[in-house]
């Protein structure tokens, strides 16, 4: 007798800039054990979702009843939303909020999303300053808006450097600075400049001021 397989809870993901390259990429991470995964019959939703436009446009509209399909999946208990559109994010997380979760992946708004309806973060700048975002949610959760949004406002620079000014290199830089391993970047990615660095290096030292 063959040996069963075994029952695994497994959480996947792709990430593109564009939903078009990423879609296909997420159907063909999927698509030999689509009978098993939690996509299952759902892929068709995503390998048609093409570039979102604004809230209240009918591209929108379409993404948005089928992410609502989504989340209807038993396997699927929520999402990760890069962007700084709240309205977008805050729409998403009234889809199911007693059990489909939207976390948020956009640092310099993680004390809006929160506000808004975020049940957590998921951040770039949590592998530099991870105590501080811990405390920055915790501020939320807690009803401390004024120390929230002092702390949101001091963490934002570090933010932006570590990924949409310097990318995946300026974050690699900045964890080397805090006395974590950051490691090489990957090519065709090049490794951070010396004013990459200087820039790390001058908002740690503010933020720690």
């Amino acid at each position: 007798m063959g040996k069963s397989r075994p029952k695994l809870d497994i959480d996947v993901g792709c990430g593109a800039a564009d939903a078009r390259v990423n879609s296909p990429a997420a159907v063909s991470a999927c698509s030999t054990w689509k009978d098993d995964v939690a996509i299952g019959r759902n892929l068709d939703l995503i390998r048609n979702a093409q570039q979102v436009d604004k809230p209240g446009d009918r591209v929108w509209t379409d993404f948005q009843q089928r992410i609502a399909r989504l989340a209807e999946h038993p396997n699927i208990p929520g999402m990760k939303e890069t962007s700084n559109d709240l309205e977008r994010l805050g729409q998403f997380a009234a889809l199911a909020p007693d059990r489909f979760r939207v976390f948020i992946g956009w640092a310099p708004v993680v004390y809006p999303a929160l506000v808004s309806g975020a049940t957590g973060a998921i951040l770039a700048v949590a592998n530099v300053l991870p105590d501080a975002c811990v405390t920055l949610y915790n501020h939320v959760r807690s009803g401390r808006h004024s120390d929230a949004l002092a702390l949101q406002q001091r963490l934002t620079h570090v933010a932006q450097l570590v990924t949409s000014v310097h990318g995946v290199a300026g974050l690699k830089a900045a964890m080397e600075q805090v006395g974590h391993y950051g490691g090489p970047v990957r090519a065709p990615l090049l490794a951070a400049g010396d004013k990459a660095r200087h820039d790390v290096e001058q908002a740690l030292r503010a933020f720690a001021g």
